[in-house]
């Protein structure tokens, strides 16, 4: 059942990315929907036969963040999937992408084998900014009835004392 209502769109920026596109519902037909952190130390810890244990501290390694989210099929006007994928339906073909197409295209121009400089990953308000590499990307299909899909990308992140 499809509800005819007026709704007024808005978006809180709580990634902020330079170097790259943004990941917008209206251009990507996609959202993300969590944030991964991971940060480690490079250490080595001895541990010796008087049982005293000494630690020895090599900097940072690098660290990790992953952007997860959902990826959909552009809806009809009775409120059922549109068969975008298959370019059927009543809209121009390039309006029935689906929105992991849009994602995978993202991945491709922006992935560390294709890129020189980091993107800059900023995650909060008011947070650092973080040189950053997109590694991996992976999907699966939660609801293939409505055509939604899953993704993750992972992106490796250079130390903050190294972030300059």
């Amino acid at each position: 059942m499809a509800i005819r209502d007026r709704t007024a769109t808005s978006a809180i920026n709580y990634i902020e990315m330079k170097g790259a596109e943004p990941i917008q519902w209206a251009q990507y037909k996609s959202i993300i929907t969590n944030v991964t952190t991971s940060q480690s130390v490079n250490s080595q810890f001895l541990h010796t036969i008087g049982n005293d244990v000494y630690i020895y501290a090599f900097g940072d390694r690098l660290g990790e963040i992953t952007l997860s989210g959902v990826a959909m099929s552009e809806r009809s006007e009775c409120g059922g999937p549109s068969r975008g994928l298959f370019g059927l339906g009543g809209r121009k073909q390039d309006e029935n992408i689906h929105g992991f197409t849009h994602i995978n295209k993202w991945y491709n121009e922006n992935r560390a084998s294709v890129r020189a400089e980091p993107l800059m990953l900023t995650v909060g308000t008011g947070g650092l900014p973080t040189a950053c590499f997109l590694m991996t990307i992976r999907s699966d299909d939660v609801n293939p009835e409505t055509l939604l899909t899953r993704y993750s990308m992972t992106f490796a992140t250079i130390p903050q004392d190294l972030n300059r």
